[in-house]
């Protein structure tokens, strides 16, 4: 980064320099400075002369000082906006790089600055899953989840921090697992967050294979569809698709939802028997949406239906005519108590006996 002092040819205003920032004064466009910042601007000159900006290189002698003055207005505000925690330098250098690389091959201006600010507000949403809801009774959550991140904002900290970033080249790479990686945690390592989960106690699937699972959906591109695949052996090396009962709303991972919960219903294929984890009894079920900036979700570990292992519906049906025989050996034996009480009865009523001996009515019980 150089200062246009060195550069005397180039100059945008006879501000002061403020010592502090190293920056010119800021300007706000908009809105007076008092009023409700959520319309407010920060527009920043730091004043960086960038070597792919000379104005020789553009064949329009017009064009530079334009480019030049888009390139200062975003990456003031960006330096800014990284300042106040809103977005991460790694996403600064990233953009500031692409930025100058786009004024190079003589991109208009006005469509750089609008790539540049769609990105920014690409970085700002995510959608995780913060709990699974178990047949069994017991509630689980998603790997990497931090339960004391607060549920009731937008911004990047600290409410994206335990937000799930599944990405299947990253995974390919070696640079996240199967369940991807967080801000928070970085990348998820499922073998101990599998023995965290299984030690508390795992959520079980229905019987008929189904996981009840929430998105809490951040903002933006939190949005579904989502996808879901199982892994039987929790291993994460091999995946099977599951069926969506029940998705996150959204159109292209994308909707106007925000800081809100969002019901996520899959099932596992007929026949999925989970036999992973320490006790051989857990599956990973991973969900994800398809954000270009993402994908984000999450992974969790559930175990067998209870009362059988794997999702099939032949135990219920089985246990019918059980049930229907119990039902008949109840009622036989209510009907003969009934009957042996009748005949109870029947005795302990008075009878008459007619006897030579003791006359026309002698004796009572006999």
């Amino acid at each position: 980064m150089q200062d246009s002092d060195d550069n005397p040819s180039i100059t945008l205003d006879n501000q002061p320099r403020n010592p502090e920032s190293g920056s010119r004064k800021s300007k706000w466009v908009g809105h007076e400075r008092g009023s409700t910042s959520r319309f407010m601007i920060p527009i920043y000159f730091p004043y960086i002369h960038s070597p792919p900006l000379k104005l020789n290189l553009f064949s329009s002698p017009s064009a530079g000082p334009l480019l030049l003055l888009a390139t200062q207005l975003v990456t003031g505000s960006l330096l800014h906006l990284i300042s106040k925690q809103h977005i991460s330098s790694n996403f600064i250098n990233t953009t500031i790089v692409n930025f100058h690389s786009i004024m190079f091959a003589k991109t208009s201006a006005i469509s750089s600055v609008l790539l540049v600010l769609a990105a920014i507000s690409s970085v700002n949403a995510h959608g995780a899953m913060v709990a699974v809801t178990g047949s069994n009774g017991v509630t689980g959550q998603g790997f990497g989840i931090v339960e004391t991140t607060p549920r009731d904002g937008t911004r990047r900290q600290p409410f994206q921090t335990d937000t799930s970033i599944i990405r299947d080249r990253e995974i390919a790479s070696g640079d996240a697992s199967p369940c991807g990686r967080t801000l928070a945690g970085g990348v998820n390592d499922m073998a101990a967050q599998m023995e965290a989960a299984s030690s508390a106690g795992l959520p079980a699937a229905s019987e008929d294979g189904t996981v009840t699972m929430t998105i809490h959906q951040i903002n933006g591109d939190g949005a579904g569809p989502y996808t879901c695949d199982v892994s039987a052996d929790a291993s994460g090396k091999s995946f099977a698709n599951m069926k969506i009962l029940t998705n996150v709303p959204g159109e292209n991972s994308r909707s106007n939802a925000k800081a809100t919960d969002f019901p996520l219903v899959a099932q596992m294929p007929a026949g999925t028997t989970c036999t992973g984890g320490p006790n051989g009894d857990a599956c990973v079920v991973r969900c994800r949406n398809a954000a270009r900036a993402g994908p984000f979700g999450g992974c969790t570990a559930v175990t067998n239906a209870v009362g059988g292992a794997g999702n099939s519906t032949a135990p219920a049906a089985a246990s019918a005519p059980k049930a229907a025989g119990a039902k008949a050996k109840e009622a036989l034996a209510e009907d003969l108590y009934k009957r042996a009480l009748n005949v109870v009865k029947s005795f302990e009523k008075k009878r008459m006996l007619r006897s030579r001996i003791a006359g026309v009515k002698a004796g009572y019980w006999i």
